[in-house]
């Protein structure tokens, strides 16, 4: 079930998130790290979808749309990001539990977390914050990242197994390493096997989080 009507709670010290939008289900949590205005991606000329990209898909991004729409929705985002650079990973991992544990009381209890719905990773510590979280809870976490000069290098088996990093280009290396890829089927190798994603998180889909072990998945999804 989606929820139409996205509505932000703020949990124990200052936790704001999200249950559900118009495509993720309502039993999916979206946390962010920060608002797509001030994404890391974008100011690096990583992001393919940002207003200064010079690929045809320059301005796409669909979560600074949202914010150019909808000023509380920036000032939210912002305040999401006040608090993960500020709070400890404890007190995050406190918040992020109780939060579970009061949805688990509802009828639509917590099956997965996603990280950033704007913006990207800002640090590197971004990625073992996450995998810290994904190891203290017992739904998965997952996060898709445009950051290439943060995740060179890296090898899936440095992070628990229960956080799902998604890299949003195709980087061979990391495909080996066990990262799953999801990006524009354009950008995938012709002759790569890949799954497609058809846009309805709702409707129960876990591609992008279903497998705790390395092997990678290549998802491919359309511009929509």
């Amino acid at each position: 079930m989606k929820n139409t009507k996205k509505k932000y709670l703020t949990v124990g010290s200052g936790l704001i998130v999200a249950c559900g939008n118009a495509k993720l289900p309502i039993t999916t949590a979206i946390i962010n790290m920060g608002p797509a205005s001030r994404c890391a991606s974008a100011a690096k000329g990583l992001c393919q979808f940002a207003p200064n990209s010079e690929t045809p898909y320059a301005g796409k991004c669909y979560a600074l749309k949202a914010e150019r729409m909808y000023k509380e929705t920036r000032k939210s985002r912002q305040k999401q990001m006040d608090y993960w650079q500020s709070s400890p990973i404890s007190v995050i991992i406190e918040d992020i539990q109780l939060l579970i544990a009061k949805r688990a009381k509802t009828k639509y209890p917590l099956t997965a977390i996603r990280f950033n719905e704007s913006g990207d990773l800002h640090y590197m510590n971004d990625l073992y914050r996450l995998s810290a979280i994904a190891k203290a809870v017992k739904i998965p976490v997952y996060v898709y990242t445009h950051r290439r000069d943060l995740m060179s290098g890296m090898r899936r088996s440095e992070l628990d197994r229960n956080l799902h990093v998604l890299i949003s280009f195709w980087d061979e290396s990391l495909y080996a390493s066990g990262f799953s890829v999801f990006c524009l089927s354009a950008d995938m190798p012709t002759d790569l096997v890949v799954k497609k994603c058809n846009g309805a998180c709702y409707q129960g889909c876990k591609l992008c989080y279903s497998s705790k072990k390395a092997k990678a998945k290549a998802i491919a999804v359309e511009l929509h």
